[in-house]
């Protein structure tokens, strides 16, 4: 195994007024999965050194937004950006580094079993530059497989999870619990088998079926049935001390590590650092800055993306500024999923508010009730908290 993740926790190294991140997307997949709405592509023949040279040309019209500031982390997300291949992540990354002068930065690139299964070319894209893999897993199981839409079984992806955690210095594994026709049982037996291949980073989510999939269509129509309330709190329930016995704890509300392999790109977003998005459909966002902040996504359709940032020109699709109190609102709801909290004497200096962000009136009746608490100046839920973490973000954010 190469060597391990750099050392220090992500809120000691990220400061949203001198770092920042950059997210690349990637439309393009071979199948789309009944429950996705991403932005996605699905072509017979991906445009490789077409969406290589228009990244790379939105990137040199558009790094100056992140101009000073440390880039802590670069991103290729998708999509399925491990279709992209070795020579285009590389020649992109190559750019970005030299052009921002980032110094040792987490590279992580998404892929699907299908492609990180091949050790080759998973150590084409570790000598390109990438430290950390994040593994579409999904399951382990081949009905629930079969149920996602996805285009592997359960053996080619625990051989791809091996091949991983041979290759690169960090691996994060995405699953879904509260998938049709999961049990508590089986969902235990899925976190043991992917466990059990020395994996330092887990992601775990309910499944969400999104309007206008083919799993909701599924659902809506009868012919899938989602586990009841129960069956998927007790599978909620099995997550903390499976994973504790394998010394991963959860640093956020749905991520769980060892020490020393916290994915620091997902914890930019958590803290409200800055990121530049390039590529079709990409998310971006300045930062708070003295008057408000902008959020801005890039046009979706990849073909009109293509055109757009290759000849030169500016490829958003939206852009809009965000209030001081819906800043203020998003850094609460992002930073109580984070396992230290949200520093809120920090985030009141900056937003120029009191030392309660306003939130007073309501911190109190939350704080009796044992839901969250104020410890070194950082705001958080606590064990109870976090079991009821939706209904205490509402509380707290109304008004």
């Amino acid at each position: 195994m190469t060597a391990r993740a750099p050392r220090g926790l992500p809120h000691e190294r990220i400061d949203s007024r001198r770092t920042a991140s950059i997210y690349l997307h990637f439309p393009y997949c071979t199948v789309r999965c009944r429950y996705c709405d991403f932005n996605v592509a699905r072509v017979t023949a991906i445009p490789r050194d077409d969406y290589t040279n228009a990244v790379r040309a939105e990137a040199e019209r558009r790094l100056p937004e992140i101009a000073g500031r440390d880039v802590l982390s670069i991103y290729f997300g998708g999509g399925t950006p491990s279709l992209w291949g070795p020579a285009g992540v590389g020649e992109t990354l190559a750019h970005l580094v030299a052009s921002t002068g980032a110094v040792g930065p987490e590279v992580t690139l998404e892929a699907n079993p299908n492609e990180a299964a091949d050790a080759a070319l998973m150590a084409s894209y570790a000598q390109a530059g990438v430290t950390r893999l994040s593994l579409g897993l999904q399951a382990v199981d081949d009905a629930e497989l079969h149920t996602l839409g996805r285009s592997h079984d359960a053996s080619l992806g625990l051989e791809a999870l091996q091949v991983a955690v041979a290759t690169f210095s960090a691996v994060t594994v995405d699953l879904i619990f509260g998938l049709p026709g999961s049990t508590a049982e089986s969902w235990r037996d899925t976190l043991h088998r992917v466990l059990d291949t020395g994996v330092d980073h887990l992601s775990l989510y309910h499944l969400t079926v999104e309007a206008r999939t083919g799993l909701e269509r599924a659902v809506r129509d009868g012919r899938l049935a989602l586990p009841t309330d129960d069956v998927a709190a007790d599978q909620w329930e099995l997550i903390a001390p499976t994973l504790a016995a394998y010394g991963l704890h959860a640093y956020e509300i749905s991520s769980y590590c060892r020490p020393g392999f916290e994915s620091l790109h997902n914890s930019g977003y958590w803290l409200g650092q800055p990121y530049l998005g390039l590529g079709a459909g990409a998310h971006s966002f300045s930062g708070w800055r003295e008057g408000g902040a902008r959020r801005r996504e890039n046009l979706r359709p990849h073909r009109e993306y293509l055109r757009v940032a290759a000849s030169g020109d500016d490829p958003v699709g939206t852009d809009e500024v965000v209030s001081r109190d819906d800043h203020r609102d998003e850094r609460v709801m992002t930073g109580l999923r984070y396992g230290w909290g949200l520093d809120l004497l920090a985030l009141a200096d900056e937003l120029r508010l009191d030392a309660s962000c306003g939130l007073a009136d309501r911190l109190g009746p939350l704080m009796k009730e044992g839901l969250v608490e104020i410890r070194d100046g950082r705001l958080r839920l606590t064990p109870r908290g976090r079991s009821l973490a939706d209904a205490v973000t509402r509380r707290l954010l109304a008004g």
